[in-house]
């Protein structure tokens, strides 16, 4: 419970001021599922977003993520970054395992004015553990 608590605290003070918005949909102990809606405004809400996650070991979870509703961005800019998500550190804090995940909102690297405006990310703690393996596969 008390991991969960420290879970859901942190998303909320990572999230406060960013423009996408990251709702939990789903938190267990064997699963954490967010959902990112990005409308942006301008090139600056596409920067990447940070969110800190408590984990239950010192090894990187599975993630699976899926692209949603592909969007146009008209006159907000000319090119973006692929889309991506992925653990970019992972550190012990007040005894307690967390990872940063990386969420780089963006094209699906063939049309880059094009931007993807869901994603789906759920982020499996049971089973195999992946330590070697940082970056997730992208589904569309």
């Amino acid at each position: 419970m008390r991991t969960k608590l420290i879970i859901l605290i942190i998303l909320l003070c990572s999230v406060a001021f960013s423009a996408p918005k990251v709702t939990v949909i789903n938190s267990n102990q064997t699963q954490l599922q967010l959902h990112v809606f990005i409308n942006p405004l301008s090139i600056d809400d596409l920067k990447p977003i940070h969110v800190l996650i408590g984990l239950p070991n010192d090894k990187y979870p599975g993630l699976q993520v899926q692209m949603l509703n592909k969007q146009n961005l008209s006159d907000i800019a000319d090119k973006i970054d692929v889309a991506s998500v992925e653990w970019i550190q992972k550190q012990k804090l007040r005894g307690l395992y967390v990872a940063t995940l990386k969420i780089i909102p963006g094209s699906d690297g063939r049309n880059t004015d094009l931007y993807y405006q869901e994603m789906t990310i759920t982020i499996n703690f049971a089973g195999q553990p992946r330590s070697e393996e940082h970056t997730s596969e992208l589904q569309s």
